[in-house]
């Protein structure tokens, strides 16, 4: 089951980029998706490069509270 997305956040582009990404490595290079999309290397790179811009950009809209908090967390502290 995929993932649950509300709201179009930016955190649910990520997913859906992470998810397209698994599927076609998933189905390999020369594969068809269900849609009848050839998989490709250009394609997966394409989806590694947005999905590499979209996770920067989300990254850096983090407020600096949350930056110590996913770090803290990150390292297991509470």
């Amino acid at each position: 089951m995929g993932m649950v997305y509300v709201g179009g956040s930016k955190l649910a582009i990520i997913n859906i980029y992470k998810e397209q990404l698994d599927k076609f490595n998933k189905i390999g290079l020369g594969g068809y998706t269900e849609h009848n999309v050839l998989v490709t290397e250009k394609l997966i790179n394409a989806t590694e490069k947005r999905l590499a811009e979209l996770s920067v950009n989300y990254e850096s809209s983090l407020t600096s509270a949350a930056e110590i908090w996913r770090r803290k967390r990150d390292k297991g502290e509470k």
